[in-house]
């Protein structure tokens, strides 16, 4: 099973890691729960998982969940 991530949801993947709740991934990466919830629907998708913790242990088990948290790039904006 290949699987290929966005960094945002790499990020989220690994505040799961963290333990962390949905209010807190917001949090710490400036989004809404809303986005949270999206990121993690696309990533149950993903992973043919149906929790939390089933979408975690199949992400382990691929070696997608990073150990820390992943390098930020800077956002390219386009001039007018």
């Amino acid at each position: 099973m290949r699987v290929k991530l966005t960094p945002k949801q790499t990020e989220v993947l690994y505040y799961l890691a963290q333990a962390c709740s949905n209010q807190q991934i917001a949090d710490k990466m400036g989004i809404s729960v809303a986005t949270v919830k999206l990121h993690l629907s696309v990533l149950y998708q993903k992973l043919d998982a149906h929790t939390r913790t089933k979408a975690l242990i199949k992400a382990q088990a691929l070696g997608l969940v990073p150990s820390k948290l992943p390098k930020k790039r800077p956002e390219i904006r386009e001039s007018a």
